[in-house]
């Protein structure tokens, strides 16, 4: 989607891009957007990256109302549609601080080091699919 977006920014145009940090797909065009807007030498891009300890439902930032829930839902704070601390804390103790899944969707940073790669990491996380069986069984992506 996101090359072909060049040839409309042209005059005084301009582009909002909000996204997150993919995890298989290293140097992807949303990649390569965020780092132009952390370039000197392109002052027209902003890079303003939103780590999941930024979400209110963590700082305690005021927020509107939710207004999206069907009719009969009590009316609640859109924070508790946001991540929050319980939701930081049980993704880091099930994938630890390294995972991709980890630096992507907690910390708003694109992993490093996937491109390229023969075997898909994922394939390395298996474990056993039960009792008396030999074979290996996936664990789901999150």
């Amino acid at each position: 989607m996101g090359h072909g977006t060049n040839n409309l920014l042209t005059g005084d145009a301009k582009m909002l891009a909000i996204g997150n940090p993919a995890m298989d797909d290293p140097r992807n065009w949303f990649e390569l957007l965020c780092e132009e807007g952390e370039d000197p030498e392109e002052p027209s891009t902003i890079t303003i990256p939103i780590a999941t300890f930024d979400s209110p439902a963590i700082t305690g930032e005021r927020v509107p109302y939710c207004r999206d829930c069907p009719d009969g839902v009590p009316k609640h704070s859109l924070a508790i549609h946001l991540p929050d601390q319980d939701w930081v804390d049980r993704t880091l103790r099930e994938y630890g601080e390294d995972p991709p899944y980890v630096i992507a969707k907690v910390h708003a940073e694109f992993p490093k080091g996937g491109g390229g790669k023969a075997i898909p990491t994922l394939w390395g996380r298996v474990r056993p699919a039960g009792r008396g069986s030999h074979r290996p069984r996936l664990r789901p992506p999150v």
